[in-house]
């Protein structure tokens, strides 16, 4: 009787396991129009555990020296944006426009740290110690951990380099193999492979630009090969499992898929825009986009079922409905 009324306790004092943990993210987001904000709704609607905003999450690329508080205000103050920071947790990292410049990268660095800090607060307290935005997040107990790694691809990423005829509305930059051009610089490659290192069961690694696109000549981890497959290899070194992709910048949406660059399957979805869509004539090609990109504006989605054990990725589009969606088991992204 002793035995079974310790046990019982032990069960009492344990933290409940969750059903699902909800992930919602999203980018590009113009703060000063007079519509669009209708988003927020939809996002409410999933009961997200927490919501990214995964770059360009304000328009201040041009402007005077005060734009940068004039655009943050713009979304500081909005009843939809206070909803979802009253409702669940809200983590950010930049792109280039609330970064500094269009397509800045270390050259620019600084311009917009202070006022990005002052409405996103840091999740890990070290990042406010260090330059640069990136940080890391983890939410569930152990067996339904998902890490949240946030890239930071402006601070310490070189120049690009221009070229290839990739035509008016495909990007004006081409790949250079120059080992010295980086992405994120030594001290952020040292922190992600730390960070890889910790226990999670599914871990979302957020990149401001897309990692597997191919089919274009915007920015893209592609214009960096050197650097791309770098950060194949931290991934591999790390033996880390469950790692998802998620992007934005690219005003449309998208899901990519590659199986040869780690031991499982290596999934990107990209969620771009919340309310500045674009919509050329060109299509991506490419070998790892799945389907044909998603013009109208959209938020993406993850959704572990800790019962089921899968994972489902979702381009989803304001008025809640699933433009693309993916469901793949847990099983299907640990190592073989």
């Amino acid at each position: 009787m002793r035995l079974v009324l310790l046990a019982l306790m032990v069960l009492a004092a344990a933290p409940a396991l969750a059903d699902r943990t909800t992930i919602a993210f999203g980018s590009c987001f113009r703060q000063d129009v007079s519509d669009g904000w209708e988003f927020w709704t939809p996002i409410l609607a999933t009961e997200p555990d927490a919501f990214l905003f995964i770059g360009d999450n304000i328009y201040a690329s041009r402007g005077g020296a005060d734009r940068f508080d004039v655009a943050y205000d713009f979304l500081r103050n909005n009843p939809g944006f206070q909803a979802v920071q009253a409702a669940t947790t809200v983590l950010a990292v930049w792109d280039d426009h609330d970064f500094g410049f269009n397509d800045g990268g270390r050259e620019n660095a600084g311009v917009g740290e202070p006022h990005f800090e002052r409405i996103f607060p840091a999740a890990d307290p070290a990042r406010d110690a260090r330059p640069g935005v990136y940080d890391s997040w983890i939410t569930g107990e152990p067996g339904q951990r998902v890490q949240v790694i946030l890239l930071d691809t402006r601070t310490f990423r070189s120049p690009l380099t221009r070229g290839g005829n990739w035509g008016r509305w495909m990007g004006k930059y081409t790949p250079s193999a120059d080992p010295d051009q980086e992405m994120l610089g030594p001290d952020q490659w040292a922190w992600l492979a730390r960070e890889l290192e910790k226990p999670a069961e599914v871990r979302l690694l957020v990149s401001s630009i897309q990692v597997l696109a191919e089919g274009h000549g915007f920015e893209r981890w592609g214009n960096l090969p050197v650097e791309q497959e770098k950060l194949f290899q931290v991934i591999e070194r790390s033996g880390a499992e469950g790692v998802i992709l998620l992007s934005g910048d690219r005003h449309r949406a998208a899901f990519y898929k590659r199986n040869d660059a780690t031991a499982y399957p290596l999934y990107e979805v990209t969620s771009s825009s919340l309310n500045k869509s674009y919509r050329p004539d060109a299509p991506e090609t490419g070998r790892y986009i799945q389907e044909a990109m998603v013009g109208d504006n959209n938020f993406g989605l993850v959704t572990v079922d800790w019962e089921a054990s899968t994972l489902t990725l979702e381009i989803k589009t304001l008025d809640g409905a699933t433009a693309q969606g993916r469901t793949v088991p847990l099983d299907y992204l640990k190592r073989r």
